[in-house]
């Protein structure tokens, strides 16, 4: 059955991840309202990649909305390598932004399940955000090249990839504020 689709549990993961980044949303507010240094500074360097590799990666999504078989892999692998290492890239990034330490009453508030080691990404989810993006286009590469995609599991992949990709630019936008 490795070529029919499996959407059990899709829903599941997409309301964890609405939920993921409900919280860090309410914990951005009440960071925001104690004092502006709990979170990381704005960089607009990292926006502009952000929004360069966001282009390509739409532009691979829409190359594939068709659907396409695993003999035709081998044309999209650069341009899913290219979206996937720009990524990562940006990813480090926003890693190696400094970030405070949050106060331990804030940092008590934060479920591990959502954010594991030490609360940084409720105070930084971008790098969070951009980890899920790479987890979608490699399951999406990885799929194509064993199987092919059909259009279903194009969309699927996209409809996460934009929870993602609207995350990082809410929270950047967020942070570019005075």
């Amino acid at each position: 059955m490795d070529g029919i689709l499996d959407f059990r549990g899709a829903a599941l993961w997409s309301a964890a991840r609405l939920r993921a980044f409900l919280q860090a949303c309410a914990l951005l507010t009440l960071v925001a309202s104690c004092e502006a240094a709990f979170a990381p500074a704005y960089d607009p360097a990292l926006v502009a990649g952000f929004n360069e590799t966001n282009e390509e990666a739409l532009a691979l999504f829409s190359a594939l909305a068709g659907g396409s078989n695993a003999g035709a892999y081998p044309r999209y692998a650069a341009q899913y390598d290219g979206v996937i290492g720009s990524f990562e890239a940006l990813k480090l990034q926003a890693e190696a932004r400094p970030v405070p330490p949050l106060p331990p009453a804030v940092a008590a508030r934060v479920s591990p399940d959502d954010c594991p080691a030490d609360a940084r990404c409720a105070i930084n989810p971008t790098p969070f955000n951009l980890a899920g993006i790479i987890d979608d286009l490699n399951l999406l590469k990885e799929r194509h090249a064993r199987v092919g995609l059909v259009p279903d599991y194009v969309g699927l992949r996209k409809e996460d990839y934009e929870i993602y990709a609207a995350n990082v630019l809410v929270l950047e936008e967020y942070l570019k504020r005075d």
